[in-house]
């Protein structure tokens, strides 16, 4: 199978598809990642990448009088060089549509630096969460679980509660366990989604400074601090609005202890 792949995708065509978009679900691409243990590790390593800027890029868009601010920044050493250049340029549509872009990938780029944004999370971290909702999927009963009784796990396991409210009474919870994820002790519980299970995880300890966007080649989410020294990670289809259900999560989750 791998020698058939290689036929009919080389590396060289594999490598422009992955630089492409690295996030693609075309089936053939999806395919040839797996072909070589080399391909996988350069699809992880870039699908990952992806994610993080995404997540940097939709954090840190500068309004339109910053970008104007940033654009109409004074002249400094090489600068004259500089705007020969661009007036060079003027007439070439694609170097117009590119200047904006660039402002904002640099100060994207700067702001994930300065907040920490793009901190790396484990990938062995990451696969642990991924494979631990795999695993559970066989067992994941449709049973609506009542708040009382998800908070017993809860408060049993990590000295937490979710509020009763309308916010949370909407949330279809059918499955709740107390577990062991990536070394750590936590609570799994899934939410009936619109595109089918949305998988909540909380965790005893923190993971992660500032919220991180993860996946693999099926589903994706995000991995968050709640309450300080605690993490949320919430995890479904790539359809699902996976930050509402992380919003409203932790604003409802309280922690004792």
């Amino acid at each position: 199978m791998t020698e058939s792949l290689d036929r009919t995708m080389n590396d060289t065509r594999f490598e422009e598809l992955l630089g492409a978009d690295p996030l693609s679900q075309d089936s053939d691409f999806l395919a040839a990642t797996r072909a070589t243990p080399e391909r996988e590790a350069a699809w992880n390593l870039a699908r990952n990448a992806e994610l993080r800027l995404r997540g940097s890029l939709a954090a840190a868009a500068p309004s339109p009088d910053l970008l104007t601010k940033l654009m109409a920044l004074p002249d400094v050493d090489g600068a004259s060089e500089v705007a020969d250049l661009s007036r060079e340029a003027a007439n070439n549509d694609w170097f117009r549509r590119f200047i904006p872009a660039a402002a904002m990938l640099v100060l994207a780029l700067g702001m994930s630096w300065y907040l920490n944004l793009d901190a790396v999370l484990d990938p062995e971290i990451e696969q642990d969460l991924f494979s631990h909702i795999h695993a559970e999927e066989p067992f994941m009963n449709a049973r609506r679980v009542q708040i009382d009784e998800l908070n017993r796990h809860l408060e049993a396991s990590l000295g937490a509660h979710l509020d009763s409210n309308a916010f949370t009474e909407s949330l279809e919870v059918t499955f709740v366990k107390d577990c062991r994820v990536a070394k750590r002790v936590g609570t799994h519980l899934v939410v009936k989604g619109k595109e089918g299970p949305v998988n909540v995880i909380v965790l005893s300890d923190a993971l992660v400074d500032s919220t991180t966007p993860i996946g693999d080649d099926k589903l994706s989410g995000r991995i968050a601090r709640s309450g300080g020294t605690h993490t949320l990670v919430v995890i479904g289809d790539r359809q699902e609005p996976i930050d509402e259900y992380l919003r409203v999560l932790d604003s409802n989750l309280r922690w004792e202890y």
